[in-house]
């Protein structure tokens, strides 16, 4: 199964722990928990936004239903006090009273219709835990035959011929159980792995999807496919959920709960193709197509997008977007990212084989490279944006040969005076060779360094190689072009630092100078700065004193004769 979560409308009461009816399209979110207490309040869903609809019948939660938004049905829940009988019909307009259930009962499977529908299992309170089915057929309920487990706060769906309890609790806490109900009597179906309850659901019995829950008192995002049989992991929720209601089938559908709701999409159609003008959201976008095309100003966002379009082309004007340390993964096998496209995202990865990136393509982000590999190009006037853009030539992959496999290979980068650039890391370091006698190829992608020696090595094997690149000297009076050579300096801007290309030695004119008197100027600064003061008159002879910073300890004395206007030299 190809689909994925995207963000949905967001619901104008939060709360959890109410029905859910309907499809993705028109769906309907009735009754429910607000901070403890049971609401009224519904809300209808056209695909894009809620809006208020008629209030439930009573202020309900922890309630269940199923049909449609305009033959829907709402049984059981709990009025804040106790489990309750009841059972609400909808028509489209408003709620009205249908027969009442013969056991009181909340967070039970509800399924079917609204003129067949079928109530399961559930709680009545803290110690009577139901087993009980029950079947409506539009006007009363009749007993059926009972379920193994309760499956309070389970998943739910199907109808009532073919439906579908999973999970939830008994008395003694959370379960794996999974039920399949025949019309007549319930059977065991494929168990989930690890016991959870409070999950949220949609679809049949053969073809169904729960996601949320708690395991261990975590709000979880685990989303899983049924076949009837087993469970497959699927693409997680972009958050943790519990207590949601759940609308749809397994192939489109939503669960919504508190302030968000997460629509469940298929986001590619049978020819491979996303259309013109579709938009596509979520946390984590992952997009397969064999042979078609992200088409004209489609739209992709997500915090970490991957792309594997084998053989068709990102198309002119497509915007793709991704925001978190994931970013972008665009693999194209013999596509292009054609003119106009934009591809933006904290870490941008394209390998187009044989492809090019064509004029006027933008690809910005942090971290991006290699843009192209084997017969690719860049074209005239592309745009290459980031603090580590890799263009061109300057890409530089280095290798570690026959190291041990399966290992933490770590490498560092030093000058050609064994000064450290780099100090060991694995970051970027990538096994992409593994040979059948235990060795392997590790290769980091250089940081367009030229001249530089990379030590690798591997600590817990003892493993360890040394690689020298374009080793030169460098002197002090080299010309700096000569010193940029191979490092982030494009030859372009090598033209723009002409004016800096010249020796050292021009810069000073070495045969006219002479150093400072340094000490002068500091004697000069006490005079200007210190304190002076006449500490004595005998007659007509003055004794002064020059103090030092501390303005207490004498730097320089001397005497005036205020007759003669003469005085003695400073000591």
């Amino acid at each position: 199964m190809a689909n994925i979560w995207r963000t949905g409308g967001a619901p104008i009461l939060s709360k959890n722990g109410a029905g859910g009816l309907g499809t993705p399209t028109a769906g309907l979110y009735f009754a429910g928990n607000v901070a403890g207490t049971p609401t009224v309040s519904s809300e209808e869903y056209n695909g894009t936004s809620w809006t208020a609809s008629a209030d439930y019948g009573t202020a309900l939660k922890f309630i269940s239903g199923c049909g449609t938004t305009t033959a829907g049905l709402g049984a059981g829940g709990h009025n804040g006090t106790d489990a309750v009988i009841s059972t609400y019909e909808y028509n489209g307009t408003a709620w009205s009273a249908g027969g009442d259930m013969i056991n009181a009962r909340r967070s039970n499977p509800t399924f079917g219709t609204q003129t067949a529908g079928c109530a399961a299992a559930g709680l009545h309170d803290s110690t009577a835990w139901r087993t009980q089915t029950e079947e409506y057929d539009g006007t009363s309920w009749t007993a059926g035959n009972a379920t193994t487990n309760s499956h309070v706060d389970g998943a739910y769906g199907g109808t009532q011929t073919a439906g579908l309890a999973v999970a939830g609790q008994n008395s003694g806490g959370r379960i794996t159980s999974v039920e399949e109900y025949d019309g007549t009597s319930w059977a065991a179906g494929g168990a989930v792995s690890t016991a959870i309850y409070r999950l949220g659901g949609f679809g049949g019995q053969t073809a169904f999807v729960r996601c949320g829950g708690d395991e261990t008192g975590t709000a979880l995002t685990k989303t899983e496919s049924y076949d009837g049989t087993s469970w497959t992991t699927e693409n997680s929720l972009p958050a943790g959920k519990t207590f949601h209601a759940g609308i749809g089938t397994a192939t489109i559908g939503l669960v919504v709960s508190s302030d968000v709701t997460y629509e469940w999409i298929t986001p590619v159609d049978a020819s491979g193709t996303i259309a013109a003008t579709s938009s596509i959201s979520g946390a984590a976008i992952s997009l397969n197509t064999a042979a078609g095309s992200i088409a004209a100003v489609s739209t992709i966002e997500g915090a970490a997008i991957k792309l594997k379009n084998v053989s068709g082309s990102i198309t002119a004007s497509s915007s793709i977007n991704g925001t978190a340390t994931g970013g972008v993964v665009i693999i194209t096998a013999s596509g292009s990212i054609a003119a106009t496209s934009s591809v933006s995202g904290n870490v941008t990865y394209i390998a187009a084989c044989s492809g090019s990136i064509t004029a006027t393509s933008t690809i910005t982000g942090t971290v991006k490279g290699p843009p192209i590999t084997a017969s690719g190009t860049i074209a005239a006037v592309s745009t290459l944006i980031g603090a580590a853009s890799i263009i061109s030539g300057n890409i530089v992959a280095r290798y570690a040969y026959d190291f041990t496999s399966a290992q933490t290979a770590e490498y560092r980068l030093k000058d050609g005076d064994g000064n450290l650039i780099t100090d060991w890391t694995s970051t970027g370091v990538a096994e992409i060779a593994v040979r059948g006698d235990g060795y392997s190829t590790y290769r980091v992608w250089d940081i367009k360094r030229a001249n530089v020696v990379i030590d690798w090595r591997i600590t817990a094997t003892l493993d360890y190689s040394t690689e020298t690149v374009n080793i030169h000297d460098s002197y002090i009076d080299d010309p700096i072009s000569s010193r940029i050579d191979g490092t982030y300096y494009t030859a372009l801007r090598g033209l723009k630092l002409d004016n800096l290309d010249v020796l050292l030695s021009t810069r000073l004119a070495s045969a006219s100078y002479t150093a400072p008197d340094n000490a002068g100027i500091a004697a000069m600064s006490k005079w200007k700065n210190n304190k002076l003061a006449r500490t004595s008159v005998v007659g007509n002879l003055e004794t002064w004193v020059l103090y030092e910073d501390d303005n207490t300890t004498p730097a320089l004395t001397w005497t005036n004769n205020t007759t003669t206007r003469t005085r003695t030299k400073a000591t």
